[in-house]
């Protein structure tokens, strides 16, 4: 089990006002060797979307005023797996061949 964390910065921004932002930052994939146990938000609550097959947290900003800064992420556990070979001198000897 692995915990993976992801976390964004928005820094203090001078004297500018944004509405309705968006923020979207890519989530840990499954595959053969990677299952993903539980995701959690850090910082701010975040939806889930698909893009392109990839499952995507969106941070939604109703607005951002003057000299205002968030930190926002997430946080998933993780289950993994790994591929161990084993190999012997004369197996890589016959896959290699002879060294001129």
């Amino acid at each position: 089990m692995i915990e993976m964390t992801y976390l964004e910065e928005l820094s203090p921004l001078e004297a500018v006002h944004l509405q309705d932002l968006e923020w979207r930052i890519a989530l840990p994939s499954e595959t053969h060797r990677q299952k993903v146990r539980q995701v959690e938000a850090i910082g701010l609550p975040f939806t889930e979307d698909i893009q392109d097959g990839q499952r995507v947290a969106v941070f939604r900003f109703d607005q951002l005023t003057p000299f205002e800064g968030r930190v926002f992420g997430w946080k998933a556990l993780l289950e993994v797996w790994g591929i161990k070979y084993q190999l012997t001198y004369p197996d890589v000897e016959k896959t290699s061949g002879p060294v001129p």
